[in-house]
């Protein structure tokens, strides 16, 4: 479980280069230990030990998988004993499944055969281009809010945008407007030409952050020149899902654009076609994760890995002094519906109060999951200002559940 943030530095890199899925390389072997016999001994046993498929598969499946983890590469010898023990997936091509590793392998594709048999390997075939699904959409485009502060306060302007592919350099968006310090957001659904995982890009100067079907995919709220950030979804084909778009606007020039890539398609701005207005009023469904940057984690609360946790990851030691307080999370002015996912492996309920914009903490009781990288959820309603709000997590006389993300519903 150490490794997951190796994990997610890995699936970063593969994202800037646009891997889809990613890919991690692992080259392992017994450690030698310079051949001492005792060593070597406990190493041969290791290899033979059922714990060693339990290992892997949770190191994959839990660890790897979950972020979005795609090919993984396990490089290694098939090899007979020597003085150094035991090197590979197995040590007996003619019973690999007398040693874990290979059953590992095994489970993780999908595959109960007692015994392999060698597949010759078909000629290669032309992959076919996905296509669009027929009439290639009927989007209008987007409801894009402007406001003239940063925080999304003092509405000026209200209309529907056919893309979001803007450059307005020293001056404002309206007439009615600062060409500094203002604020916009974007809301509505884009639909999905065909079936796969897509990346979305902004282009931002400054602040940015986007939401795809609930889940945060950028997330760069700071003053900064012209600048890329990307992240990475799967879709289904034909299917429409709430996106929101918000950015800020500080000083100097003003860059907003909004575009994405996928199978068969190379990057572009998203087209007017393939985006549309809210269904409601409402502002859909935004996820925050507790371990993300930009919040404040103290009192002894850490970032820790869960393989069963959104992105990987949890805080936990919340409670008695330990807090976390979610920074930026938008809204609009009225009541919320906000999700609290986290777990609890003690046994019995434990409690988190819940303070939003600095008032009094306001308790909910988290009953007790299954262990502590079973992830369940509570509900209660907050109210939220117009724009940005803190909601801070704490127990100060008792530990709490460890926390893995809060989403918002208006």
């Amino acid at each position: 479980d150490a490794s997951v943030s190796a994990r997610q530095k890995v699936k970063a890199v593969a994202d800037r280069w646009q891997i889809p899925g990613g890919l991690l390389a692992y080259e392992g072997g017994s450690d030698t230990g310079g051949g001492d016999k005792t060593n070597v001994a406990n190493k041969i046993a290791a290899e033979r030990s059922p714990g060693m498929k339990d290992v892997m598969v949770h190191d994959l499946r839990d660890n790897w998988f979950p972020i979005g983890g795609g090919l993984f590469m396990y490089l290694e010898l098939v090899s007979g004993y020597n003085r150094y023990g035991s090197w590979g997936l197995t040590d007996d091509v003619t019973n690999p499944d007398r040693n874990y590793k290979f059953a590992a392998v095994r489970e993780l594709l999908g595959d109960t055969g007692a015994q392999p048999t060698p597949t010759p390997t078909p000629a290669p075939t032309a992959t076919p281009t996905p296509t669009p699904p027929s009439g290639g959409g009927s989007g209008t485009g987007l409801k894009g809010e402007y406001y003239d502060n940063i925080d999304f306060t003092a509405l000026k302007l209200t209309r529907t945008d056919a893309t979001v592919d803007f450059d307005w350099g020293s001056g404002a968006p309206d007439p009615s407007m600062g060409a500094d310090t203002f604020s916009v957001r974007w809301t509505g659904q884009v639909e999905a030409p065909v079936s796969g995982s897509y990346t979305f890009y902004t282009t931002s100067d400054d602040g940015v952050r986007l939401w795809v079907n609930g889940q945060q995919l950028i997330n760069n709220w700071t003053d900064h020149p012209p600048t890329e950030n990307s992240g990475t979804i799967t879709l289904s084909a034909g299917q429409k899902y709430d996106i929101k778009l918000e950015f800020y606007e500080n000083g100097g020039g003003a860059v907003a654009k909004l575009a994405w890539a996928y199978p068969g398609q190379s990057k572009q701005i998203i087209p007017q076609s393939r985006l549309y207005p809210p269904t409601s009023g409402g502002g859909g469904t935004s996820s925050y994760e507790a371990e993300a940057n930009g919040n404040t984690i103290s009192g002894g609360a850490q970032i820790t890995g869960c393989g069963g946790c959104s992105g990987g990851q949890k805080v936990n030691w919340i409670g008695n002094g330990g807090y976390v307080t979610f920074n930026n999370v938008s809204g609009s002015a009225g009541s919320a519906t906000l999700t609290i996912y986290y777990t609890n492996g003690s046994g019995a309920a434990r409690t988190f109060y819940v303070s939003v914009n600095g008032g009094s903490g306001t308790s909910i009781s988290c009953p007790a999951t299954a262990d502590w990288a079973t992830v369940g959820s509570v509900t209660m309603t907050v109210s939220l200002n117009a724009g940005s709000n803190t909601i801070r997590f704490y127990n100060d006389s008792a530990g709490a559940p460890d926390l893995d993300r809060i989403t918002i519903t208006q």
